[in-house]
Order: structure tokens, then C-alpha cells, then sequence
């Protein structure tokens, strides 16, 4: 995986901070910094693929919402849904404050703009590195890409699909679906004709499909920083 191209093509903007210990010279790199995902008006999929320690991913911390945006999570089969009233907060009933969501890298969420013009969502944190473990049931899952780079779902993101798994990714610009099915021995294809790795983007939510007949898969990215 090319990290630092992929890094870049991402748009992440990034601090490292570098640590030793005083008996040794071994360094550990912390890359720390936010991303900006850009909604446009209607609905988007969108995901954090930092972690914030301090705050943690708690919805209450990202910035750059309007009044009246909507976030849907998919959890255990059914949505939780929240909206953001200006004065008040994120609620789901307009009469108690909601500060129970979170967004994890790994998990993705649907969003409504009601605005007419793009929307910015800043999120702010840590890039996860190491052996990072996505553990994806039987059936649907909203999920994403548990680091902020983009890249090929089977390249980039190192996804172990089954045969006849299958990606639902929004299109805004369509407001329609780019679906892609996994076919053991020859690969992800919209077609059945063509092969293709299909990409990730960075702040990007998808619909995964877990054939039944695979049980559940257990996503795991091994990613470090050079």
C-alpha cells in the first residue's frame, strides 16, 4: 500500500508526533490531525476514520452542522436517528438532548442535508494503526473504511469478501446506487463481465452486504505509518 500517496490523495490534514523512550531508540509515530467531508444538499453515506481519545467520537464534537441535519446510524437491524436543532442540540424527539452517538472508523452513517448548498463535517483525531479488526455479520451492515485513505476495497482496504458479497455505495450526483458483487476466482464486478476493485473515499459509508452462506467476516486492515 502506498500510505503516504494515499494519505495525500486523501486530503487529510495531518500532524506527526514522534515519541521515544530514554533507554532506547525506538520511535512510535502518532498522526494526528482532521478531515473534512464535504455533504452536498439531500442525502450522503458518511464515516469518521479518525479516533478522538480525548472526546471521543461523539457526534457532539463535530463541527460544521446546520440546523436540521439529520444522521441515521444502523444498529442491530434498525436506524437511531438524530437530528441537530440550532439553541438546542442533537435530539430525536425535540425534547431530550442526545449525546449517546458515536461514529467509530469502521462505522458508517446515512446524513440528510436540508440545506441548498454543500455542507463541511470537520472531524478531528487520530489515525489508527496496527492489526484493526472490523468484525461484519451475516446480511447488511452500514460500515466504512476504518483509516482515511482512499483506495480499492480489496488493495487498499485488505476487505477478505466471500463469494457473492456485495458493496452498495450512494451516488449523490445520481442519487442512485454504484453496486459491486464479489464473485470467488474472479473478483468485485458490476457486470459479471468487467473486474474492478472498487474504491473507498475518504469520510465514505457503504452498504455491506454479508452473504449468509459466509457467516461473518472478520475485516482485518494491517496499517502502520512508514
Amino acid at each position: 500500500m502506498k500510505i503516504k500517496s494515499l494519505l495525500a490523495a486523501a486530503g487529510l490534514s495531518l500532524i506527526g508526533a514522534m515519541s521515544a523512550s530514554a533507554d532506547q531508540t525506538v520511535y512510535s509515530i502518532n498522526v494526528v490531525g482532521y478531515m473534512n467531508v464535504v455533504c452536498p444538499p439531500g442525502f450522503s453515506m458518511i464515516a469518521n476514520q479518525l479516533t478522538n481519545s480525548s472526546g471521543g467520537n461523539n457526534i457532539t464534537n463535530i463541527s460544521g452542522i446546520p440546523d436540521g441535519t439529520t444522521i441515521y446510524k444502523y444498529t442491530g437491524g434498525t436506524f437511531d436517528t438524530v437530528t441537530y436543532y440550532d439553541g438546542f442540540g442533537w435530539s430525536s424527539d425535540l425534547a431530550t438532548i442526545r449525546s449517546d452517538m458515536y461514529l467509530n472508523p469502521g462505522e458508517g452513517a446515512w446524513l440528510f442535508n436540508p440545506g441548498a448548498t454543500p455542507m463541511t463535517l470537520t472531524f478531528t483525531g487520530e489515525v489508527l494503526q496496527g492489526s484493526l479488526v472490523n468484525n461484519v455479520p451475516p446480511n447488511f451492515s452500514l460500515i466504512s473504511g476504518m483509516i482515511p485513505v482512499t483506495g480499492g476495497v480489496t488493495a487498499d482496504h485488505q476487505v477478505n469478501a466471500g463469494d457473492f458479497d456485495t458493496i452498495y455505495m450512494w451516488n449523490s450526483g445520481t442519487s442512485g446506487w454504484d453496486t459491486y458483487t464479489f464473485y470467488a476466482g474472479f473478483g468485485w464486478s458490476q457486470d459479471l463481465a468487467t473486474a474492478v476493485d472498487p474504491q473507498i473515499n475518504i469520510g465514505q459509508g457503504f452498504w455491506y452486504f454479508r452473504d449468509p452462506g459466509n457467516g461473518p467476516m472478520n475485516w482485518t486492515l494491517n496499517f502502520a505509518i512508514p
